[in-house]
């Protein structure tokens, strides 16, 4: 409490009044293990890295000093969820990959263009990198769940692909990427793909083998129309259960 009392903006411990330009935190006893940092254009306190059990932080319509996640994020290792969103940042600390416990990522519409190697995040299960300017990224050997739609990406790699065995679900919509790797059936668990409105032309025949997969969803690249009516007949005589948008 004596960490969060000494914020230059209030925060509010009567979740009952939550919004969306309130900041709330959540206690167990005298331990704070949940906070919402939402004073729209405040900089974000550093002093919030010292709140050792935390357990969930959520920042939206905040700034970081010099724009730059700190190291002290690495003070936060009861951490199971991480949410920045509409928050500037230039840079965001390699130490990200010391949160051992941290089970989501979200960072939204934040102007990133880069992002440290996650190999350390054997927890993390969903990444969520909407609406920023990353191009790659490194280390995801866990997650089954990949939101990277309004993104830089313009491929995914043969390398990256065999990586992400544990995926159930990409959303990479409104990127750059113009070709489905050969390999993509070795994400055996994927059930929904979403490739919609990039550059691609065709699709690769082991996209089929996706035993699991329930939803494609294509529509807006730049297949030929000969290219839609094909896929359209592959999918129907060999995996109609597919709901195909295209």
């Amino acid at each position: 409490m004596e960490i969060i009392e000494s914020f230059p903006f209030p925060v509010n411990t009567n979740l009952q009044k939550q919004g969306p330009t309130v900041s709330t935190a959540m206690l167990d006893g005298n331990s704070v293990i949940m906070i919402q940092l939402r004073t729209a254009g405040a900089q974000v306190p550093e002093t919030v890295f010292c709140l050792k059990n935390l357990r969930n932080l959520d920042i939206m319509n905040m700034n970081f000093v010099n724009g730059v996640v700190p190291d002290a994020l690495s003070n936060l290792q009861s951490l199971f969820g991480l949410s920045i969103k509409n928050s500037l940042i230039s840079k965001i600390t390699d130490k990200l990959a010391s949160l051992i416990n941290l089970q989501s990522l979200t960072i939204d519409n934040c102007g990133l263009t880069q992002m440290p190697n996650l190999s350390g995040l054997k927890k993390l299960n969903t990444l969520s990198l909407p609406n920023n300017h990353v191009s790659k990224i490194e280390g995801l050997y866990n997650v089954s769940q990949l939101f990277l739609y309004h993104n830089d990406f313009t491929e995914r790699s043969e390398e990256h692909t065999s990586e992400l065995q544990s995926l159930t679900e990409v959303r990479l919509a409104r990127t750059e990427v113009s070709v489905i790797p050969s390999n993509i059936n070795k994400l055996k668990r994927l059930s929904f793909l979403d490739l919609s409105f990039s550059k691609i032309t065709t699709i690769p025949d082991n996209i089929r083998k996706l035993t699991g997969l329930q939803f494609l969803v294509i529509q807006g690249n730049q297949f030929s129309a000969e290219e839609v009516n094909k896929i359209k007949s592959q999918f129907s005589t060999e995996q109609p259960s597919v709901q195909l948008l295209i």
